[in-house]
């Protein structure tokens, strides 16, 4: 059984009862930064049913949780309490009503910060978000530069899929469609619920037309082929998961929702502060007909090959001493032009 610590009182979305975790205030020690994983889905995919699961583990972990369900997202007034909303006692750490993505960026960073200097030891953090935020801005805002130093580091993004009524979501465009899927797009690991009671395979299909980069596994009753490890992404890394082989990013013309890539030879030398533009356009810049939520690839700039990772308004090209055949850029969003996004590619050649 988890020594469980943290947060608010899980306020199940299948009624599952409460789950109040404790916060041990001995002060911490020098260790290495807790990863934090981004918990997202619609009310009644089971998120918390799965959540519960994993707090369950045998593997004596300590996972704290931070939840925010049926936030007010009307505006930034309701912003996060901060580290100053552990009581006396130092036990709770609690978050005003209100979606945790209305609040600026370094103010869940700071409260899970504050969260981690009270406990004497934590291993994971869980943010769980209401049915309706988009969990981009919260990834990024936790997407933190090493100089910092910071005690949290992001892990991932993990999305519930609702087995019984997420394919016929994913396929609309109804109310709650465009949400879904942006869930879906930014996700590192998706979890599909319910798969007892579906057609699990039509939509797992369904599911990595919208994002084949991620993970994607399947679960009854809140289990499944997943257990803690398959949870967490436990990368431990500034940024999102490290990026795979890529062999997914196949080139399109154009894409409704999905990825699209583009590439070039290895012989081609990238300038980083055109590239940096490129992302920009696409991540920064949304439209009434695009928008990129995911980026993914690898380049060979001038001082030498680049893994590419951005998500929501964040991106970064980390030096890599692996070599790659090619450059290869991927987008995973709504509305992208292959060919342009090819254009704007090769525009960026030293």
């Amino acid at each position: 059984m988890a020594q469980h610590l943290a947060a608010l009182s899980l306020e199940d979305d299948s009624s599952d009862g409460e789950a109040p975790l404790l916060i041990d205030p001995t002060p911490t020690t020098e260790r290495a930064p807790v990863p934090v994983t981004v918990l997202c889905g619609f009310l009644g995919a089971g998120k918390t049913t799965i959540l519960r699961r994993i707090l369950e583990n045998d593997q004596n972990l300590k996972i704290a949780v931070v939840e925010n369900e049926f936030g007010d997202t009307r505006g930034l007034e309701t912003l996060l309490a901060g580290a100053s909303a552990l009581d006396a006692d130092g036990r709770i750490v609690e978050l005003r009503n209100g979606c945790v993505c209305c609040s600026t960026k370094g103010e869940l960073a700071s409260a899970l910060e504050g969260l981690v200097q009270k406990a004497s030891r934590l291993d994971a953090i869980v943010v769980e978000l209401s049915g309706v935020a988009d969990p981009g801005p919260v990834a990024a805002g936790l997407w933190l530069d090493d100089a910092l130093e910071s005690p949290v580091v992001l892990d991932g993004v993990v999305c519930v899929v609702d087995g019984v009524s997420g394919l016929g979501l994913l396929e609309s465009s109804g109310p709650g469609a465009f949400e879904a899927k942006r869930a879906v797009a930014t996700a590192d690991r998706i979890l599909l619920s319910k798969a007892d009671l579906c057609d699990v395979s039509s939509l797992e299909e369904a599911v990595r037309s919208l994002n084949p980069a991620a993970d994607v596994r399947r679960s009854i009753n809140g289990a499944g082929d997943f257990g803690i490890d398959g949870f967490l992404i436990r990368g431990g890394t500034a940024g999102p998961p490290s990026v795979p082989g890529l062999g997914w990013a196949t080139p399109h013309k154009t894409t409704k929702w999905g990825a699209c890539a583009a590439i070039l030879p290895a012989s081609v030398v990238l300038d980083r502060r055109r590239l940096e533009r490129l992302l920009g356009d696409y991540l920064w810049k949304t439209e009434d007909d695009r928008a990129a939520f995911r980026a993914k690839g690898f380049v060979l700039l001038e001082e030498g090959w680049a893994l590419v990772q951005g998500v929501s308004d964040a991106f970064d090209l980390e030096a890599t001493r692996e070599e790659f055949p090619e450059s290869r850029l991927a987008l995973i969003g709504v509305g992208i032009d292959g060919d342009a996004l090819q254009k704007a590619f090769s525009a960026c050649k030293l």
